[in-house]
């Protein structure tokens, strides 16, 4: 009997894989894509905790924030004599804004000038009269307008030897000008002013103004005008 030899066939690109190689395919795209899945998962709460720690450190900041103004606010409201408003808007200056050297100005109408009652860093005394509306000083108060100095110390800015003051910060209420906080310099810890400033000196802007002017006004009437009349309230509402 003839037999005969049949050569084995090799398989080619075109045979398909037995299913055991499929299997065993399958199973390491599946480790990889677990593998790639991890490494994501890890990236992104390595982002999520990088958000979160953030966004903590903003909150936290905002609450501080919240509670200075709140503090400040409570001491504006709180005072009653001139000398005590004085001190409080001093107190919020130096230790809350952080000023080096400041001056606080009041107004007098009838020398239409800034005079300064009070300050850190320098001579009140030997502060010279402002007249309204001259100077880095007299014009921001004139107008009612916040300067802040954006040029750097030393260029001459501002007119004065050392660049001219760092914030005027007019104080006044809806009818009339008060006064002024004029800040020279910060403290050396504190390179420029941050959000924070900008509430308080608006809190000083109106709060402040409106202690002040009142303080002064009720010190200056005589004891009968300072007590409560009924009729005069009522006369008021009528």
């Amino acid at each position: 009997m003839r037999t005969s030899k049949h050569t084995p066939v090799k398989p080619d690109a075109s045979t398909p894989p037995s299913p055991v190689d499929v299997e065993a395919e399958v199973d390491a795209l599946r480790r990889r894509v677990a593998a790639l899945e991890n490494e994501l998962r890890g990236r992104s709460d390595g982002d999520a905790d990088s958000l979160v720690e953030a966004r903590c450190a903003d909150i936290e900041a905002d609450h501080h924030n919240l509670a200075q103004l709140y503090v400040a606010t409570h001491q504006i409201h709180a005072a009653v004599g001139f000398r005590e408003v004085v001190q409080v808007v001093t107190e919020i200056v130096l230790n809350l804004v952080g000023a080096a050297r400041f001056q606080l100005f009041l107004y007098d109408e009838r020398r239409d000038s800034l005079c300064a009652i009070a300050g850190e860093g320098a001579d009140v005394a030997a502060v010279p009269p402002v007249p309204l509306g001259q100077g880095v000083v007299g014009a921001a108060a004139g107008r009612r307008e916040r300067y802040v100095r954006t040029a750097p110390p030393g260029d001459g800015a501002g007119g004065g030897p050392e660049g001219g003051p760092l914030v005027v910060v007019p104080l006044a209420t809806v009818e009339d000008l008060v006064g002024a906080v004029v800040i020279d310099a910060l403290l050396p810890h504190k390179p420029s002013l941050m959000a924070i400033d900008d509430e308080l000196f608006d809190l000083l802007s109106a709060h402040g103004a409106a202690a002040l002017a009142g303080a002064l006004l009720r010190e200056q009437a005589p004891p009968e005008v300072r007590r409560l009349d009924i009729d005069v309230a009522r006369a008021l509402l009528s």
